[in-house]
């Protein structure tokens, strides 16, 4: 009995005695790395967007574009939480306006910090005191992510006074286990009536104008990279014709990082990539990009043919046969003792064909703080003439 006091006595004093923080500067990347890898084997860690491999490749990409830090807690010299700090100008009315994001923010969705569980609360806090004292910014902002730890982050923010706007965006999934306890053996079968009518009637229209309809999985890197290229000039052919507008794949630089990706991240089962081309013959219908975290399928970015007649729905013949290929190449590598292919997530977004696709859903956090006289003054000025024009 009393070993066990002793023992609940020092875990208490673990959890609930102070942390201590330590901000490095990117010129310091070398010992933030040592760090961040060293946490996440203290952990275990499964996640993907917050893995140094993840992290690493990002900043390789993007890192002559912004300014960033890297904020670490210890206790007891051990190294207990973990966070990337990215800092980044952008223009408001004209106004420069100063914002940061925790993480790699708007590129990629499921974001958490690297954290031992126990202390997430308390990292949390510490992680808000940081920023908000050490680092200059008018806009914090939290990106798509998990309600865990975006709950603790926003109470760390009201504790510290932070006002945040928040904002929940469900992400609707594909589960295939769901399916399977459901009694359904295929993703067609699982879906709506009206959806299953469209897909057949679409399915035999590309069959009888073009060929048969067939998935080519990306074995190799190179067999992804030329996919890659097929995806991103027929999404942005698709944004000009649509939206008259240039697409996700604007500047050099970001087809250079999906690009690298692929040779970091490597290809599922032994890394973290899946991508993918549906064909009707030997016309592309589509390309599809996805990271997975975990058995977790997420859906990034997708190039997709088109075509005059209605009737023909590319999109949805792509993701379709990508997810029944996922499901049945999952069950296949269980059988083998490795990872599952678990759920198909389209991520956050209102387009209609995501819950037609989908038998369950997600939920993901956005947050915006704001601070600081001229973002008070702008408000006050978008009130006035709110008010005007009534």
């Amino acid at each position: 009995m009393i070993v066990r006091e002793r023992q609940r006595e020092c875990y208490e004093k673990e959890i609930y005695s102070p942390l201590v923080v330590d901000v490095l500067p990117s010129s310091e990347q070398g010992e933030a790395a040592r760090r961040w890898k060293e946490l996440e084997q203290r952990t275990n860690n499964t996640g993907l967007t917050n893995s140094w491999t993840w992290i690493k490749t990002w900043l390789d990409y993007h890192a002559p574009l912004l300014t960033y830090s890297f904020i670490f807690a210890q206790q007891d010299e051990r190294i207990v939480g973990a966070a990337l700090v990215v800092q980044a100008l952008y223009k408001r009315k004209g106004m420069p306006i100063a914002r940061i994001h925790l993480g790699t923010g708007k590129y990629v969705e499921y974001n958490r910090l690297l954290v031992v569980p126990e202390y997430l609360d308390s990292f949390a806090r510490e992680l808000v005191k940081t920023v908000q004292r050490q680092f200059r910014w008018s806009e914090l902002h939290l990106d798509g992510f998990v309600p865990e730890h975006a709950n603790a982050l926003l109470e760390a923010g009201r504790n510290a006074g932070l006002l945040f706007q928040v904002e929940a965006r469900k992400s609707p999934i594909f589960d295939f286990q769901k399916a399977s306890d459901d009694g359904y053996q295929d993703v067609l079968s699982a879906l709506g009536k009206n959806t299953r009518y469209h897909l057949r009637r679409s399915s035999r229209l590309f069959e009888e104008t073009f060929g048969q309809l067939t998935v080519e999985w990306a074995e190799t890197s190179e067999q992804a990279k030329a996919m890659l290229k097929e995806l991103i000039d027929l999404h942005q052919a698709r944004w000009m014709r649509v939206k008259n507008q240039t697409g996700a794949f604007d500047k050099e630089h970001l087809k250079a990082y999906f690009a690298g990706m692929i040779d970091t991240l490597k290809l599922w089962p032994h890394g973290f990539l899946i991508v993918c081309r549906v064909k009707a013959g030997e016309k592309t219908l589509g390309c599809l990009y996805h990271y997975v975290e975990d058995g977790h399928i997420l859906f990034t970015k997708g190039g997709i043919a088109q075509f005059d007649d209605a009737k023909m729905k590319p999109g949805l013949i792509a993701h379709v046969a990508c997810m029944e290929e996922c499901w049945k190449r999952g069950l296949a590598e269980e059988q083998h003792g490795h990872m599952d292919l678990l759920k198909y997530d389209f991520l956050a977004g209102d387009e209609p064909y995501k819950d037609s696709l989908t038998n369950t859903q997600d939920s993901l956090v956005w947050a915006t703080a704001e601070r600081g006289f001229l973002l008070w003054l702008m408000r006050k000025v978008r009130l006035i003439k709110n008010v005007l024009k009534r």
